[in-house]
């Protein structure tokens, strides 16, 4: 009976309302489930973005590896003589990439640089005492001629990828300048013959030269005393045949 006088006190505006009444809770805990999702989504957007772009570096990186490889400089001859010319090979793969420059450096100041991508294709920088074969050098390699002592020390060919990645790597490689003496040396004696228990005293000498010569005095081709290890007052050797240069 009391269910039924309950039932009773309601009215039809009342009935009505129930049905709404479920609904909006439904659309309350369909508001709260979204809204869990969204921060949760807020929590994890920071690691996936952090992932993405740890993903997007390693890309990079195997990228750049496999458009630049093997990228050495060769001097040839490395010890060159004065005046004379000598040929800076960049060797470099590219992986099938273009491009983009090619550039040559004595020490730490640019002197050549082959850009397929521009007219003209070369350009030359002055720098004293460098003289470069246009002609004769492109992507791979620069002709020095009539070369100085002042071009001795490092030089390196930077070589750069086209886009997308412009990947850059560089060699180096150390050049010598040298000049040779003109003659073979000359030794001078006293005497032309000696006895056993004579004292020899011979001279060897040689044109100048760069770098200086190591000379070596030879007894019967046995004995080999290098320049200034013995003073030459206390050598007390017969038979003095040859002085050679090193």
């Amino acid at each position: 009976m009391l269910e039924l006088q309950l039932c009773g006190d309601l009215s039809a505006g009342d009935m009505s309302e129930i049905p709404k009444m479920g609904h909006q809770r439904a659309t309350d805990t369909g508001h709260r489930q979204i809204r869990s999702h969204r921060k949760s989504d807020c929590r994890t957007l920071p690691t996936r973005c952090l992932l993405l772009l740890l993903g997007a570096l390693l890309l990079s990186m195997e990228l750049v590896e496999c458009a630049l490889r093997n990228v050495n400089l060769i001097i040839e001859p490395p010890a060159v003589r004065r005046g004379q010319h000598v040929v800076l090979r960049c060797m470099y793969d590219l992986e099938g990439a273009p491009l983009y420059s090619a550039k040559f450096y004595r020490g730490q100041l640019e002197f050549y640089r082959y850009t397929p991508g521009e007219f003209p294709n070369t350009k030359v920088f002055p720098f004293p005492g460098i003289h470069v074969d246009v002609s004769s050098s492109n992507a791979t390699q620069v002709l020095l001629r009539n070369v100085g002592f002042g071009l001795s020390g490092n030089f390196s060919c930077e070589v750069t990828a086209d886009a997308p990645l412009f990947s850059t790597a560089t060699a180096v490689d150390t050049m010598q300048v040298v000049e040779l003496p003109e003659k073979r040396p000359q030794v001078f004696t006293e005497h032309t013959r000696y006895e056993p228990g004579d004292v020899l005293r011979a001279n060897c000498s040689t044109p100048p030269s760069r770098p200086r010569a190591e000379l070596t005095f030879t007894i019967n081709n046995l004995v080999h005393l290098p320049w200034g290890l013995v003073h030459p007052s206390t050598w007390r050797m017969r038979n003095f045949t040859a002085c050679q240069r090193a």
